[in-house]
């Protein structure tokens, strides 16, 4: 399923692109309030990165432990949240079978956005997320699409593909998980991945462009609430594990 091999991605490049994501706030928010639903009490955030999406459902939680590859990732983070309880946060690899000591943690939801296509090995990955849930226990998962946008950013930002949603379902359905519900995310975003990854051959998305984006998230998000779009930049999935 891998399409492209990039190459060795630079963490202070990648904290330095969380951090303008960051300023994203209003796109973050619509992010988070298109799974908000389906959040649980006992939530593992894969890949928090420095907790862009954790901030939106750490409050009310009875237990949220965020983990990332990069200890620098990981210690902002518990800098971040460093006033909750129910929060902490560990250095992991979803793929390495380590992260099945979190089983103790009785989980009821992963949140998984925009990680996965980083997982070299992602069958494993899922696999373990598939043993870290009981029976009926949620994943949520955000992956990017549109195999022919791929450019300087996926490879900059560590992508190790994009996927299609047959591809995607046909693994989800083979490492143990029922689809609840699928849909297409940020169409509009395809054009400017396009033309930064592809036309621009950038490595990074520049602040301007987040805070175009931001500025346009309200009208983004009336008008993908309407009406599903037949294809986005990314697709959100809803799963349940099945034991």
């Amino acid at each position: 399923m891998s399409a492209k091999i990039p190459k060795q991605v630079d963490v202070q490049t990648e904290l330095e692109q969380q951090r303008r994501l960051a300023k994203a706030d209003a796109y973050l928010y619509w992010l988070f309030k298109n799974v908000a639903p389906y959040i649980g009490q006992r939530v593992l955030d894969v890949g928090c990165a420095i907790g862009n999406i954790t901030q939106f459902f750490i409050d009310g939680r009875e237990r949220v432990i965020g983990i990332d590859i990069a200890p620098e990732m990981v210690a902002e983070s518990k800098r971040r949240f460093a006033g909750y309880e129910n929060f902490d946060a560990y250095v992991y690899d979803i793929s390495d079978p380590a992260v099945l000591e979190l089983a103790k943690e009785r989980l009821d939801t992963i949140v998984c956005l925009h990680v996965l296509e980083h997982v070299v090995d992602d069958e494993a990955a899922l696999r373990h997320m598939h043993a870290l849930l009981p029976d009926g226990g949620r994943l949520i998962l955000l992956v990017p699409v549109v195999k022919w946008v791929w450019g300087t950013l996926d490879e900059a930002t560590g992508h190790q593909r994009r996927y299609s949603w047959p591809e995607l379902k046909e693994l989800l359905e083979r490492t143990g998980f029922e689809i609840e519900d699928h849909w297409y995310v940020n169409f509009l975003a395809i054009f400017g991945w396009f033309f930064t990854g592809r036309i621009l051959h950038r490595e990074i998305i520049p602040n301007g462009q987040y805070s175009l984006y931001n500025k346009l998230t309200p009208l983004l998000a009336r008008l993908e609430t309407w009406i599903r779009p037949p294809i986005g930049l990314s697709v959100a999935c809803i799963c349940r594990a099945v034991k």
